[in-house]
């Protein structure tokens, strides 16, 4: 029996089906969902061109950029819970490859079902599954639903 969803979401158009698809189903089960974004380290190529380029502060503007999007990706779903009026917690997994913080809070926040679209930004060009969600469902001890 499913006691807690965890929806991943980047915010994309897609996602953004996820995360409502996501809610839906934690509404008919009557339990609370966990939605959350991730963010992954900056790129060795980008702070090298910074320091080339003399930027200051560029790893404070990156990671200042990175929760200002988080934020904004998880109001948005936090409104659509609201909405739907299912009790969910936000959560920014900083640092970390999209597919690793989706299994890694699945066992820390004892999620047993995750809800995921099948593809994300970075996802387009895949034909048929986006690399994060291949990975999530090649390595998940739960259930995923994949939204198309």
């Amino acid at each position: 029996m499913t006691k807690k969803v965890l929806i991943a979401t980047d915010g994309s158009k897609l996602a953004s089906k996820g995360v409502k698809q996501g809610l839906e189903i934690a509404k008919k089960l009557g339990v609370p969902a966990i939605i959350m974004t991730a963010t992954e380290d900056w790129a060795i190529g980008d702070m090298a061109r910074d320091a080339e380029n003399y930027i200051p502060n560029s790893i404070e503007m990156f990671e200042k950029a990175a929760a200002e999007t988080a934020d904004a990706i998880l109001t948005k779903a936090e409104k659509e819970a609201k909405k739907q009026g299912v009790k969910c917690e936000r959560l920014h997994v900083k640092d970390r490859h999209p597919a690793e913080a989706i299994l890694e809070t699945v066992d820390k926040k004892k999620a047993d079902l995750v809800v995921m679209a099948s593809h994300g930004l970075r996802g387009v060009k895949k034909l048929l599954l986006g690399s994060v969600t291949s990975e999530v469902l090649g390595h998940s001890k739960v259930p995923v639903l994949v939204v198309r």
